[in-house]
């Protein structure tokens, strides 16, 4: 069954059983379980925000926490993407390019496609300030990976 509803850009995360790609100010939910679409990795960055604190307020509002500096599952924006994929066996990772625009994030899939998706700039700039020191309420503490 699919709803489409009209958003704000930061948009809160929905109960952890819907499916949910935020697009710009809509998102759409659907309740069946979906194989991954290649479209739905730019999706779900594009949902995140519009800025670095619209980022980070989806973040908290998903109960995203993670660590500084990290590419893979600690990182938030990985653990964000993880929630929303319906897909039992990937890899997620973030990938530096030639320059700060390259920054893409990677999926791996199981049957060895891997997709990729250009972080939008909201993200990237969330990323270089998560990373130095702000948003400490989205960092893990040391003893909870």
């Amino acid at each position: 069954m699919h709803s489409t509803v009209e958003t704000s850009p930061t948009w809160n995360c929905p109960a952890r059983n819907l499916f949910c790609l935020c697009m710009l100010r809509y998102a759409v939910c659907d309740t069946r379980p979906l194989m991954f679409r290649k479209q739905d990795l730019p999706g779900i960055l594009l949902g995140l925000g519009n800025t670095p604190d619209e980022v980070a307020a989806t973040l908290t509002s998903c109960g995203i926490q993670g660590v500084r500096n990290t590419i893979r599952h600690l990182n938030p924006i990985v653990r964000y993407v993880e929630r929303q994929l319906h897909v039992d066996d990937f890899q997620l990772c973030i990938e530096q390019g030639n320059g700060y625009s390259e920054m893409k994030l990677r999926l791996g899939l199981p049957d060895g496609k891997r997709e990729k998706a250009v972080l939008p700039e909201p993200v990237r700039d969330f990323l270089d300030e998560f990373n130095s020191g702000q948003f400490k309420e989205l960092e893990l503490p040391p003893d909870n990976p």
